[in-house]
């Protein structure tokens, strides 16, 4: 387990919280490893992650899975044992009407009936393009949440 400074802090967690920042915790160390280059502290530190995280877990085990993954690859590539199968490259290319008819006909009629889902959307996007319009580099990470609510109305 790694010390964190704030140990105390985190005493009234539940189990699972504390198992959450933990995993966080073997994370962030594992991407600053990356970041100077010592990847074979990260690849333990990954192998960590991944037997603690999931694809299908809570949202804290989600994200360190993708992130996770991210990494691995990020290792592969800047070490020279990069794969044709790459991240995002197996996938068939993005199809715009067959993501939105996924959600079904309710979601489809709610949407161009309530002009209200389509401002708050176009909000949203246009303050993510603000914010990353002088970046150089972006990251985006598709936990498949699809259109953003459950589709019951």
């Amino acid at each position: 387990m790694l010390s964190h400074p704030f140990q105390f802090s985190f005493a009234g967690l539940s189990y699972e919280e504390s198992r959450d920042v933990e995993l966080v915790e073997f994370l962030l160390a594992s991407a600053e490893k990356v970041g100077y280059q010592q990847y074979e502290r990260a690849t333990k530190l990954l192998d960590l992650c991944d037997k603690l995280s999931s694809d299908t877990g809570n949202p804290v085990e989600r994200v360190v899975f993708y992130f996770s993954e991210a990494l691995r690859e990020k290792i592969d590539r800047e070490t020279g044992r990069a794969t044709q199968k790459g991240l995002g490259n197996n996938k068939q290319p993005f199809d715009m009407e067959k993501e939105m008819a996924i959600g079904g006909e309710t979601s489809l009629v709610c949407h161009t009936k309530l002009p209200f889902s389509q401002i708050v959307q176009f909000a949203g996007i246009q303050a993510i393009v603000e914010k990353v319009a002088e970046a150089k580099k972006i990251h985006v990470i598709d936990l498949e949440i699809r259109k953003g609510f459950n589709g019951q109305l």
